[in-house]
């Protein structure tokens, strides 16, 4: 017996150090020449698929967020940001930091569990972004399935060339209103009349 343990102690270790991608896999001994462990073979595929196929609510996984975020913090990035009124002096733009804002996150898709996170910036750092994963998978109990994240900047309202692909009606003046409301109004009148 304490050979077999052993055994499936080294097993899982194995199997944890190949598969870095789906940590928390679930191992199950098995032996070809006697069939034992065959009988928690099945249980443990239907185990996985479950988690496989998990739907997450968008307000459990918010939730998770907010609280992710107040216990580490989004890391900055810095970066030259252009200042009003031109260049200073003849020098570049600033580096100054900028905060990853992390809005909210939502699941796209399931088998595998694949999560979209919005932000302000698409640039996330890739070890801030497995903290998120690792930190996702031990809450929801996501073990042995691996997760997706992609990462999506909202649209700032601010930016230059925002609305160019979308085109607004232009405004109408006060006396073209007062025309086009008056023929409606003569076209529902003749309408009743006939």
């Amino acid at each position: 017996p304490d050979r077999a343990l052993a055994k499936a102690g080294a097993s899982a270790k194995l199997a944890e150090a190949l598969a870095g991608a789906t940590q928390g896999v679930e191992v199950v001994p098995i032996s070809a020449v006697t069939g034992a462990g065959l009988s928690g073979l099945l249980p443990a595929i239907s185990r996985a698929y479950d988690r496989w196929s998990v739907r997450v609510p968008t307000g459990y996984l918010n939730r998770w967020l907010r609280r992710t975020c107040r216990t580490q913090p989004p890391p900055s990035a810095f970066k030259q940001v252009a200042i009003r009124g031109g260049s200073r002096g003849g020098r570049g733009a600033p580096v100054v930091p900028v905060p990853l804002k992390l809005k909210y996150l939502s699941q796209v898709n399931t088998r595998p569990p694949t999560f979209t996170l919005f932000a302000n910036r698409e640039e996330v750092p890739e070890a801030y972004r497995r903290y998120l994963l690792n930190s996702l998978r031990t809450e929801f109990s996501l073990f042995g399935v691996p997760l997706r994240m992609m990462v999506r900047a909202a649209s700032n309202p601010y930016a230059k060339g925002r609305n160019d692909s979308r085109r607004l009606a232009p405004q109408r003046s006060a006396s073209t209103v007062k025309r086009i409301k008056s023929k409606r109004l003569d076209k529902k009148s003749k309408a009743r009349k006939a």
